[in-house]
């Protein structure tokens, strides 16, 4: 035999694989969720298993492990699941520690904005008296003639299934039983069905970077029926985009490996909500998704490729709706059902930015000042007054999610997510997603630790650690550098301290200068100050947990009154529930990415000189 029998623990799982395939490869195809938060490209350290059988077996420790493991982790059996090769005909039992998996904290709530219910999937019910009538007009024209006369809709038409299921229902059909007819968008008759009194629904999915979060609806009165969620398992070929771009870049076949995962982990989603609803897949004829304009590419099919390089020019913007069986794999919905991807504005601002703007639209009506941001891994944001609405996208860093920060994590369990320190004993106090103990810190804790730092003295205007603080907190570290300890050992899950190092506040400046200076261009061009925004509105998960006191400490946010700072949510998913249930909150959607004025940051001289600006900080009085 010249296979390996690897096994991986504690999910009981099995893989039969060739000598030298990953061990990540492995994890991937049994969905076992190991953080390989770089993609597998060694740079974070976050793959670590446990080697139980067939450590002998393997080759030396790589320079990679080196560097990122510890010698007492290399001492226990620990190994990096990047940088293992399943070895030839050997048993190999790998057991994933709880710390190298991921339970992310998924915020699914959003403002929700009311609107009447309009989808554009509706259920007409068509009595079996009209059958009973002494005329030859064969049944298609009978039933036409009838939606014409009754309900004004005269483009309908029948196509071929829908020809077969309607001779099927009135040829099987109990005396009396009405036949119900599913019509899309006043035109196209997608389903025929004996009326047995069966529901019509909808879904709303807000494909994230990160995450992917599906509501289940009820198309006929908009309500949300179920709500199910998960980590987004592209992440297993890198947390950000350009890592995911770069997969296909490198082997095309990547590109249907991104897309299958993200439409398979909707399906798992689907499955959930219909079983906590009793309702049947088939009876789902239309689904709104949004996410950014890569998310919206790899959802899609589309290559990123042209993402990945200057212009960053898209291969579409358009909203575009295709039938649930043209995507691959299909979605586990009725196979004639129809999939509307929301319309993007730019390489790096789609249709999740379109359903904030809507969703904002709304909560403010009246053409104030209102600024729009939806912060992450790449900072989308939105500047808009009574003249218009102009756009930009800033690549904030990975900082808020954790990557490159010494002990960075996701919003995960055990993840700080919240700092408040006392100034003079430099007390420091953490929270954790969960209430367990810290494995590491996320990114609104990594805010409020910034200004913490700031408000009690211990960081130079130019984001050096200072050197003659009296706190045994502040050292020189292992590495060389400064550091400032947030948790001791002792009261940590990971048996160290966990610090925010010099390296850690340089990553923060970096994400919070690119903000900062995104929002200096775009009221230069708006000729306004921050004085005068009337209101700043912060959608996604990021934005639901921190502290904007501590934001405009650090300067990440404009200095605003705190009152007119709102968080949304989820409201890319709001919006998407929007445009699920409204034509015209759909043709809302189309106007706004039609309309908004986009600015390419990296093309605008003034961007870099703003960029270095912001990177200090303003320090108290």
């Amino acid at each position: 035999m010249n296979e390996s029998n690897v096994t991986f623990l504690p999910a009981g799982k099995h893989i039969i694989a060739p000598p030298g395939s990953r061990v990540m490869d492995l994890a991937k195809m049994l969905n076992i969720n190991i953080a390989f938060t770089c993609g597998g490209k060694g740079r974070c350290g976050r793959c670590k298993v446990f080697v139980r059988k067939g450590m002998e077996t393997l080759g030396p420790l790589t320079e990679t492990e080196k560097n990122l493991l510890s010698p007492e982790e290399i001492r226990s059996g620990l190994r990096l699941g990047c940088a293992i090769w399943s070895p030839l005909a050997v048993d190999l039992v790998i057991d994933v520690p709880e710390d190298s998996t991921e339970h992310l904290k998924i915020h699914t709530g959003g403002t929700s904005v009311i609107v009447e219910p309009d989808p554009s999937v509706k259920r007409y019910v068509i009595e079996r008296s009209l059958f009973r009538s002494g005329s030859l007009l064969p049944y298609e024209k009978l039933i036409l003639d009838k939606l014409e006369k009754e309900h004004g809709l005269a483009q309908v038409s029948f196509g071929y299934e829908a020809l077969q299921q309607l001779s099927k229902s009135i040829s099987n059909s109990e005396e009396g039983e009405a036949v119900g007819l599913t019509i899309w968008n006043d035109r196209e008759i997608i389903s025929v069905q004996r009326e047995g009194g069966r529901g019509i629904y909808g879904l709303a999915v807000d494909v994230g970077t990160t995450t992917v979060v599906c509501y289940l609806l009820n198309l006929n009165d908009g309500k949300i029926l179920s709500i199910s969620s998960s980590g987004n398992p592209q992440a297993n070929m890198g947390d950000d985009l350009m890592t995911r771009i770069s997969a296909v870049i490198e082997n095309e076949e990547n590109l249907f490996r991104l897309q299958s995962s993200v439409v398979e982990s909707i399906n798992r989603l689907i499955k959930d909500c219909c079983v906590a609803t009793g309702i049947a897949p088939e009876d789902i004829y239309e689904c709104c998704c949004a996410g950014n304009t890569c998310m919206q590419h790899l959802f899609l099919g589309l290559s990123p490729q042209s993402l990945g390089f200057s212009p960053y020019r898209p291969v579409t913007k358009q909203g575009i709706t295709i039938t649930a069986n043209e995507l691959h794999p299909p979605l586990l919905m009725n196979q004639k059902g129809k999939i509307y991807v929301l319309p993007s504005i730019a390489g790096f601002v789609g249709g999740d930015n379109v359903s904030v703007q809507l969703i904002v639209n709304h909560l403010a009506p009246n053409n104030g000042i209102r600024l729009i941001l939806d912060i992450g891994t790449n900072t989308e944001m939105a500047l808009a007054d009574s003249q218009g609405v102009i756009v930009c996208s800033c690549a904030s860093g990975p900082a808020f999610e954790g990557m490159h920060i010494t002990h960075g994590v996701r919003g995960i369990i055990g993840a700080i997510e919240r700092v408040l320190m006392t100034p003079g004993s430099i007390e420091v106090k953490c929270e954790t997603i969960g209430n367990k103990k810290p494995i590491g810190i996320c990114g609104s804790g990594l805010v409020d630790a910034i200004a913490g730092l700031i408000q009690t003295g211990l960081l130079h205007r130019n984001g050096v650690l200072k050197a003659d603080s009296a706190t045994p907190r502040l050292r020189v570290g292992a590495s060389g550098e400064r550091e400032f300890v947030l948790v001791w050992k002792e009261e940590t899950d990971l048996g160290k301290d966990i610090v925010i190092g010099q390296r850690d506040v340089i990553e923060f400046q970096k994400a919070k200068a690119a903000i900062q200076a995104a929002c200096k261009i775009l009221m230069r061009r708006k000729k306004i100050t921050e004085n005068q925004i009337g209101k700043i509105f912060i959608a996604g998960a990021f934005g639901q947990y921190i502290d904007p006191d501590n934001a405009i400490v650090t300067g990440m946010l404009p200095s605003v009154p705190s009152e007119r700072i709102q968080a949304i949510g989820n409201a890319a998913g709001s919006g998407a529930r929007m445009a699920l249930i409204s034509r015209e909150s759909r043709r809302e959607a189309e106007a706004i990415a039609e309309k908004s004025e986009y600015i390419e940051l990296s093309a605008d001289p003034e961007f870099s000189r703003e960029f270095m600006q912001s990177m200090f900080f303003s320090l108290p009085q």
